[in-house]
This record gives structure tokens, sequence and C-alpha cells, in this order.
């Protein structure tokens, strides 16, 4: 334990290095592709919901249904339950990114608020 103290920086490298080559390859162009594809859901969803007048729940329907049916058009099967949940998270983060940046925006517009 003494010497995992005196080298922690040797340490932290070594499990630096061994995270990104478990991250590598297929799993890292994996959830380069499911980012992007759920990231463009999310515009698509919160764009119609803005002209149709959708409730969260429509946009979350909507959104899902754009991830299963690209997932489905790449892999030629349903998604499974860990997927669905990834995207569910990945809304849930990008729902409050943009509230953050909505609020930003707004402060901005007033100044005097």
């Amino acid at each position: 334990m003494e010497w995992l103290m005196e080298n922690f920086a040797l340490v932290a490298t070594i499990v630096a290095f061994a995270a990104a080559f478990l991250l590598t390859g297929r799993r890292r162009a994996y959830f380069e592709w499911a980012n992007e594809v759920l990231f463009l859901a999310f515009d698509n969803a919160e764009k119609k919901g803005l002209l149709e007048g959708w409730s969260g729940a429509d946009k979350l329907r909507h959104y899902l249904g754009i991830w299963r049916q690209i997932y489905i058009e790449r892999f030629g099967k349903e998604p499974g339950a860990e997927e669905m949940q990834f995207a569910i998270n990945k809304a849930a983060e990008l729902a409050i990114k943009e509230k953050s940046i909505k609020a930003t925006v707004e402060r901005f517009a007033n100044p005097k608020s």
C-alpha cells in the first residue's frame, strides 16, 4: 500500500492507459456512433415537439423511435434493455444541458433581471 501511495502518478498513468486501451476500437466507435445518433434524435424530437406542441412524453417516444429504427438498421436486431437505458440516460443528460443553455441565453437577453 505504501508503494502505491509513493508511486501514485505511475499507477494513475498505467490505469489511464489501460482504460484508454479498453475503450479503443469497436467499443469506442460504438459509443461515438450512439452519441451522435442520440444527439441528432434529440434535436429532431425537440424541433418536432416545438412545431407540433408535443408533451415531454411525446418527444421521448419520438426520440426512442428514431434510436430503435437506426439501431435495427445498423445491427439487424432490436436494442436491448441496456441500449434503451443508455438512450434514456443520454436524453436526460441532453435535456439538462439544454435547460442550462436556455437559462444562460435568457440571462444575456435580460441583463437587468
